[in-house]
């Protein structure tokens, strides 16, 4: 199955399903799970797996504000971060890693850029998309408990 979904253009398990039902002026329980999930499945490394953990968020993470969302992608794009790296850097406790999964449909590149603008290290989960806890739940444990000997002994 391709990686690509509502984010990234056709080639979800059913072309056109999402802007369909995207464009419903109101959605059933159902249409919303099956929306949220096929906005969300494409964020996880394996499209199988991804499927049940977007099923399965769907049916928790709610509701959403899908005019928040839109409000604030708006708002990304317009403000960019590299006007707030000083305010972000305020508010970043002494010591701070960034962590994504290397398989995240939002590159992987834009966090390691993130990072290094923040002069921050960051650790990369193999085998992980958007949600590396729940992709490789070992992988991140692993790195968190280290993390915080780390920040223990220093």
């Amino acid at each position: 199955m391709a990686r690509a979904g509502p984010r990234g253009g056709a080639g979800t398990r059913w072309p056109g399903t999402s802007t369909k039902l995207q464009e419903l002026p109101h959605r059933t329980e159902e249409q919303e799970v099956e929306l949220l999930t096929l906005a969300w499945f494409t964020d996880h490394a394996d499209p199988e797996s991804g499927w049940r953990w977007a099923a399965q968020g769907a049916r928790r993470r709610r509701p959403v504000n899908w005019a928040m969302n839109g409000e604030l992608g708006r708002e990304g794009r317009a403000d960019p971060l590299d006007a707030r790296l000083d305010e972000l850097r305020a508010c970043l406790p002494a010591r701070a890693e960034l962590l994504g999964g290397c398989d995240d449909p939002r590159p992987l590149p834009a966090l390691a850029s993130l990072a290094h603008r923040l002069a921050l290290p960051l650790a990369r989960i193999e085998g992980a998309g958007h949600e590396p806890w729940l992709e490789q739940p070992a992988a991140v444990r692993a790195h968190l408990r280290r993390f915080v000997r780390r920040a223990v002994a220093a």
